[in-house]
């Protein structure tokens, strides 16, 4: 082989390692692209979950608020209707004792009567 053969040779793979070099800064440049494109995704996803794990955390944190106020209410009213039920129970055993104590001065009324007819009678 001949200098003149050799030296064009060495030119074409001086070419060719030109092109692959050229090739190489190319794909390099755009795998340096995308990685930022999936960093800025990463990123953007990420922020995204945070602020719906915030609003969520916010919607569970006022249900519960809520949810206590509703609870707070229901047992006041409980307590009342448990105050107006031992009121109402005083009130019967008060009635009930008064009854008792009337029908026991009618059965007294009914014998002293029995007793002043009997002595009339007589």
């Amino acid at each position: 082989m001949n200098s003149e053969g050799l030296a064009d040779r060495l030119r074409e793979a001086e070419r060719r390692l030109d092109g692959q070099v050229s090739e190489h800064q190319s794909l390099s440049s755009q795998v340096k692209q995308r990685h930022g494109d999936l960093q800025d995704l990463i990123h953007r996803q990420t922020a995204d979950h945070e602020e719906r794990l915030e609003r969520a955390v916010k919607t569970l944190q006022s249900n519960a608020e809520q949810t206590a106020k509703a609870l707070a209410a229901a047992k006041a009213r409980l307590d009342h209707v448990q105050d107006g039920a031992r009121d109402c129970e005083q009130r019967c055993s008060a009635v009930e004792s008064k009854a008792n104590s009337l029908a026991e001065r009618l059965k007294e009324s009914e014998r002293r009567t029995q007793v002043t007819v009997s002595q009339t009678v007589e």
